[in-house]
């Protein structure tokens, strides 16, 4: 069986973002929503799929300097699929050099808030607006009735649907997104909408999340990106990315080895921020983008909402005996050998959260 072509050709995951603060009330101190995502293999004959597997394991092993995985052009493999029912012994926790003692591993299945953010710009190609919509309406498709919605337009028209929004609306919004946009446009940027989209998740619960369609992320803009990567992390926000234009020469200024370790581009502040990013992006262009959107292409797309969307719903909660910058979550040898090659997605940005007291150290001399 031939493998069929997957949405893009890159993955670029990451992390399912980090509670380590009494702001998430509802969660145990030091916790850390974790997803494990494996490769489908479903589809595929033996033999592809062992070359799959090849593929999958010598991309995802590879990392940045931001400590995340990146895995592109993976093109054996046309989609992921999240693993479910492990139990807790399946997960180790470490700092540098020693192992950390995990406390607890439950399922977290809590009503979640999920904003989209969609690129309404005049150069947002009629390929990227029907993939916008498709994203938008696909997950609308599949969400539960505990979960509310809402949405914000980045330049172009001005649309602003608060989360809680009737899904119709929603939905009658994302169809005006697939035409070319009528009517005055906005000045904010994607990622002043997104910084804006953030304040809409104040306070902030356990799961919030904001999938970002657009484009791109870079461009002109009013605030900087560390100020959005600021206020997704200490909002505990997730940020899930659709990118459907594509990484240009001018975007590589702050680049490394890959083109996704740009440190403030849509993959980067996914990552970091919890979520995972994919788009038609792993072919760096240097003259006018062109896209040919195919039947094929919007069932794979529709694919990775619906994966995005499992990702956002259900995660481990892990909980380590403490969290430093240094920590990593990782399979226990046991279950990496059941498993196929598997990706752990959990926030690099974390919080430090104290390690317990020692007998005889009072608050003040606690290791942190």
């Amino acid at each position: 069986m031939k493998a069929p072509k997957r949405f893009g050709q890159f993955l670029a995951f990451a992390l399912l973002s980090c509670v380590c603060s009494c702001a998430w009330a509802q969660q145990t101190p030091c916790s850390l929503p974790v997803n494990v995502v494996v490769p489908d293999l479903s589809s595929l004959s033996p033999q592809l799929a062992e070359e799959a597997v090849s593929v999958w394991t010598e991309e995802t092993s590879r990392r940045t300097s931001d400590g995340f995985f990146l895995a592109g052009a993976v093109g054996l493999l046309p989609l992921w699929t999240v693993q479910r029912g492990l139990p807790a012994d399946a997960f180790t926790a470490r700092d540098k050099s020693h192992l950390i003692p995990i406390r607890s591993v439950t399922v977290d299945r809590g009503p979640r808030r999920i904003l989209f953010v969609a690129d309404n710009g005049k150069d947002t190609t009629a390929a990227a607006r029907r993939m916008e919509a498709a994203v938008i309406l696909h997950v609308l498709t599949e969400a539960r009735s505990a979960d509310s919605f809402g949405l914000l337009t980045a330049r172009g028209p001005h649309i602003a649907l608060r989360l809680g929004s009737q899904h119709s609306l929603i939905e009658e919004a994302a169809e005006k997104l697939s035409a070319p946009a009528a009517g005055r446009a906005r000045s904010e940027a994607v990622l002043d909408s997104l910084l804006e989209a953030t304040r809409w998740l104040e306070p902030p619960k356990p799961g919030d999340s904001i999938i970002l369609l657009a484009m791109r992320l870079e461009g002109r803009h009013k605030v900087a990106a560390s100020s959005v990567r600021k206020a997704l992390e200490t909002g505990h926000v997730r940020l899930f990315g659709f990118q459907f234009g594509p990484i240009t020469v001018a975007d590589l200024q702050e680049g490394g080895p890959f083109a996704y370790s740009i440190s403030n581009g849509m993959g980067s502040l996914s990552t970091r921020t919890g979520g995972l990013a994919t788009g038609e992006n792993t072919v760096v262009y240097t003259g006018p983008y062109r896209y040919k959107l195919t039947d094929e292409t919007l069932t794979q797309l529709r694919h990775a909402a619906e994966g995005v969307y499992d990702l956002i719903v259900e995660y481990y909660l892990v909980q380590p005996s403490f969290v430093d910058p240094h920590l990593t979550i990782s399979l226990s040898p046991a279950f990496e050998k059941r498993l196929p090659p598997a990706v752990l997605i959990y926030p690099r940005d974390l919080q430090p959260c104290p390690k317990p007291a020692v007998p005889g150290q009072n608050a003040s001399t606690r290791p942190s």
